[in-house]
Protein backbone atom coordinates (compact mmCIF):
# COMPACT_ATOMS: atom_id res chain seq x y z
CA UNK A 1 0.00 0.00 0.00
CA UNK A 2 1.48 3.32 -0.98
CA UNK A 3 2.57 5.65 2.05
CA UNK A 4 0.64 9.17 1.63
CA UNK A 5 3.05 10.39 3.99
CA UNK A 6 5.85 10.02 1.59
CA UNK A 7 6.95 13.30 0.10
CA UNK A 8 6.47 11.22 -3.22
CA UNK A 9 3.32 10.11 -3.26
CA UNK A 10 2.35 12.94 -5.66
CA UNK A 11 4.55 12.22 -8.11
CA UNK A 12 3.88 8.55 -8.17
CA UNK A 13 0.27 9.73 -8.61
CA UNK A 14 0.92 11.79 -11.60
CA UNK A 15 3.00 8.78 -12.59
CA UNK A 16 0.22 7.01 -12.43
CA UNK A 17 -2.20 9.31 -14.66
CA UNK A 18 1.02 9.03 -17.71
CA UNK A 19 1.02 5.28 -17.42
CA UNK A 20 -3.03 5.12 -17.39
CA UNK A 21 -2.69 7.56 -21.02
CA UNK A 22 -0.17 4.86 -22.36
CA UNK A 23 -3.04 1.92 -20.99
CA UNK A 24 -5.75 4.16 -23.03
CA UNK A 25 -3.71 4.40 -25.91
CA UNK A 26 -2.58 0.62 -26.04
CA UNK A 27 -6.11 0.10 -25.79
CA UNK A 28 -6.81 2.25 -28.70
CA UNK A 29 -3.97 0.63 -30.72
CA UNK A 30 -6.44 -2.83 -30.22
CA UNK A 31 -9.50 -1.47 -31.34
CA UNK A 32 -7.53 0.30 -34.33
CA UNK A 33 -6.21 -2.99 -35.95
CA UNK A 34 -6.91 -1.91 -39.08
CA UNK A 35 -5.78 1.58 -39.35
CA UNK A 36 -2.13 1.71 -39.78
CA UNK A 37 -2.15 5.29 -39.60
CA UNK A 38 -3.52 5.49 -36.60
CA UNK A 39 -1.85 2.99 -34.34
CA UNK A 40 1.65 4.98 -35.77
CA UNK A 41 -0.15 8.21 -34.02
CA UNK A 42 -0.84 6.87 -31.05
CA UNK A 43 2.62 4.87 -31.39
CA UNK A 44 3.63 8.36 -31.34
CA UNK A 45 1.91 9.81 -28.56
CA UNK A 46 2.89 7.17 -26.27
CA UNK A 47 6.90 7.58 -27.88
CA UNK A 48 6.88 11.70 -28.33
CA UNK A 49 4.91 13.01 -25.79
CA UNK A 50 3.88 11.00 -22.67
CA UNK A 51 7.35 8.44 -21.98
CA UNK A 52 9.06 11.62 -22.15
CA UNK A 53 7.05 13.07 -19.29
CA UNK A 54 8.18 10.50 -17.27
CA UNK A 55 11.52 10.43 -18.16
CA UNK A 56 11.75 14.29 -16.78
CA UNK A 57 9.44 13.07 -13.75
CA UNK A 58 12.12 10.25 -12.93
CA UNK A 59 15.27 13.08 -13.74
CA UNK A 60 12.84 15.50 -11.23
CA UNK A 61 11.53 13.48 -8.57
CA UNK A 62 13.22 10.00 -8.49
CA UNK A 63 16.57 10.80 -8.32
CA UNK A 64 17.04 10.06 -11.75
CA UNK A 65 17.14 6.65 -10.69
CA UNK A 66 18.84 4.43 -13.60
CA UNK A 67 16.74 1.39 -13.44
CA UNK A 68 13.24 3.46 -14.12
CA UNK A 69 15.04 5.11 -16.84
CA UNK A 70 16.19 1.74 -18.59
CA UNK A 71 12.64 0.44 -18.21
CA UNK A 72 11.83 3.21 -20.15
CA UNK A 73 13.62 3.37 -23.20
CA UNK A 74 12.74 -0.44 -23.19
CA UNK A 75 9.13 0.20 -22.97
CA UNK A 76 9.78 2.82 -25.95
CA UNK A 77 11.55 0.57 -27.92
CA UNK A 78 9.12 -1.79 -27.73
CA UNK A 79 6.45 0.15 -28.57
CA UNK A 80 8.09 1.76 -31.83
CA UNK A 81 9.82 -1.54 -32.66
CA UNK A 82 7.94 -4.58 -32.14
CA UNK A 83 4.00 -5.59 -32.50
CA UNK A 84 1.31 -4.70 -29.68
CA UNK A 85 1.40 -8.51 -27.61
CA UNK A 86 4.80 -7.53 -27.23
CA UNK A 87 4.12 -3.77 -26.15
CA UNK A 88 1.44 -4.74 -23.39
CA UNK A 89 3.71 -7.46 -21.88
CA UNK A 90 6.32 -4.87 -21.38
CA UNK A 91 4.20 -1.95 -20.06
CA UNK A 92 2.41 -4.37 -17.72
CA UNK A 93 6.16 -5.63 -16.92
CA UNK A 94 6.79 -1.70 -16.12
CA UNK A 95 3.64 -0.62 -14.27
CA UNK A 96 2.24 -3.63 -12.71
CA UNK A 97 4.95 -5.28 -10.91
CA UNK A 98 7.60 -3.86 -7.87
CA UNK A 99 11.03 -3.26 -9.06
CA UNK A 100 12.60 -0.70 -11.71
CA UNK A 101 9.30 1.84 -11.75
CA UNK A 102 7.39 4.45 -10.02
CA UNK A 103 5.69 2.12 -7.61
CA UNK A 104 2.65 2.90 -9.38
CA UNK A 105 1.47 -0.61 -8.46
CA UNK A 106 1.31 0.25 -4.73
CA UNK A 107 -1.75 2.75 -5.58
Amino acid sequence: MLNLDNPKTEHIFRAAVLEDQIRDALTQMQEQEQDAEQIEALKAEITDSILPELHQLNRDHFDSCQAISTALEKLGSTIKNQDLEASWAEFNKFSDSMGDNFGTCFI
